[in-house]
């Protein structure tokens, strides 16, 4: 297995920029669904993984239980999760699946899914704009 180099391109960049600052003025996540309901998107999105034949971290998953539990918020849980991966050389297909994983938990807890070709366009750009773009091209299918 081959460990990939991410490296962002100037574009990277400036869709990396444009979406922080989107996500430090709207806080898309309010923790106030049930425990049921966060358990079933932590489910799908990790069940959504599966079909890529991709397993989540046993990081990642014990920070969703102890978030279905209510013992850290959804912010926290991504915070920790991207603070791991800059400290730590861990497995790509773990690190994709982790980083995907949250944002379909996003997309599905956010309560506006729809499906539509914009739509999709704007998930594919949520789900992978955190990752390598000349290998994901967030937002293109």
């Amino acid at each position: 297995m081959t460990t990939r180099i991410l490296k962002a391109s100037h574009a990277e960049e400036l869709d990396l920029l444009w979406y922080n600052s989107i996500m430090q003025t709207y806080d898309p996540i309010l923790d106030n669904d049930s425990p049921e309901n966060k358990q079933k998107y932590w489910e799908v999105a990790f069940g959504l993984q599966a079909v890529d034949n991709l397993k989540p971290s046993s990081y990642v998953r014990s920070l969703a239980e102890e978030h279905t539990a209510g013992t850290k918020s959804y912010a926290e849980v991504t915070e920790l999760t991207r603070d791991y991966y800059d400290k730590h050389n861990a497995n790509p297909d773990e690190h994709e699946a982790d980083i995907v994983a949250e944002a379909i938990y996003d997309i599905l807890h956010d309560g506006a899914f729809r499906f539509d070709v914009s739509t999709l366009k704007s998930y594919h750009y949520r789900l992978f704009c955190g990752l390598d773009h000349a290998i994901y091209h967030p937002g293109d299918f």
